[in-house]
């Protein structure tokens, strides 16, 4: 399942499953106490989901084509073709819709309806933060910074696996596993990076703030 949610509305989509939940959105407008479900019809994967500039966005496959699904209220739902590509990893940064096709494609939107193909700056790419006018996306092996996302720039961190990461408001945080062990990268613009060794075993997979 990929969760998001507005001031009155959360709603996730389901990835996978049997046909009792497979194809639905679900919606609660009581803080997910109660949940009710849009079945759209089709063979539909869906995969993530966000929320901004109003409107709920939801990517995913049909019948082996790329589709979004756009919502206003999490309930009603209208499909719109991205082509063949498929696009996961559907993040709302800095006023965009943007996901990635997991290899040298990111797809970016302001309704999730028209979208702009954009050259990743490696292959394998599947993660997109963003952060004091900074965008960096990683192949988990490699962190790349961007002001606009079309010029890129690769950092030469020391990162055998990155772990998790996210931007707390004020700085960007790595948890990765190095060669030297386990460490924490921070940095407030994606260039100039600090480092502390950390007691962690990097078998996590997400920190939040």
């Amino acid at each position: 399942f990929s969760t998001t949610s507005n001031s009155t509305t959360i709603v996730t989509v389901s990835m996978q499953g049997n046909l009792n939940n497979y194809n639905k959105f679900y919606f609660s407008k009581d803080r997910g106490i109660s949940w009710s479900s849009a079945l759209i019809d089709g063979n539909i994967g869906y995969h993530f989901i966000a929320y901004g500039n109003g409107f709920f966005v939801a990517t995913g496959t049909a019948n082996g084509a790329s589709q979004s699904w756009i919502s206003p209220d999490g309930i009603t739902w209208t499909k719109h073709s991205l082509g063949t590509t498929p696009y996961y990893d559907l993040v709302f940064l800095n006023g965009f819709f943007i996901t990635s096709d997991h290899n040298s494609k990111i797809g970016r939107s302001v309704d999730g309806i028209i979208w702009t193909t954009l050259t990743a700056p490696g292959v394998g790419i599947h993660s997109i933060i963003y952060g004091n006018g900074i965008y960096l996306c990683s192949d988990s092996i490699s962190v790349y910074y961007s002001t606009n996302l079309i010029n890129w720039t690769k950092n030469t961190l020391d990162i055998l696996n990155i772990g998790a990461w996210l931007f707390d408001g004020t700085s960007f945080i790595i948890l990765a596993r190095t060669s030297n062990g386990s460490m924490k990268y921070t940095s407030t613009n994606g260039a100039t990076w600090s480092s502390d060794m950390i007691s962690l075993s990097i078998g996590i997979s997400e920190i939040i703030n």
